[in-house]
């Protein structure tokens, strides 16, 4: 599932908005994940995407691992393509 995560730190480029997509498969739905954070001790492993734009559209590109610390997470949504 990926996820969309609202980092509590500012971004790269100091706009103060930090969002990372992160694929999890070890959970089918958003409701899995605090059980998942738990067994973790407040940490969240995944494969890390950001999408390059295009000309025309656009193209994922995985960035590798990332092992992400939930005290410095916001907010967690599942990622939706298009925001349908």
């Amino acid at each position: 599932m990926k996820l969309l995560l609202h980092m509590n730190m500012p971004s790269g480029n100091n706009d103060g908005t930090h969002q990372v997509i992160l694929n999890v498969p070890e959970i089918a739905s958003l409701a899995e994940l605090p059980a998942l954070i738990s067994h973790t001790g407040g940490m969240l492993y995944g494969e890390h995407y950001v999408y390059d734009r295009l000309a025309v559209g656009r193209a994922w590109r995985n960035r590798g691992s990332l092992l992400v610390n939930f005290a410095h997470v916001g907010k967690v949504a599942v990622y939706n393509e298009g925001g349908a």
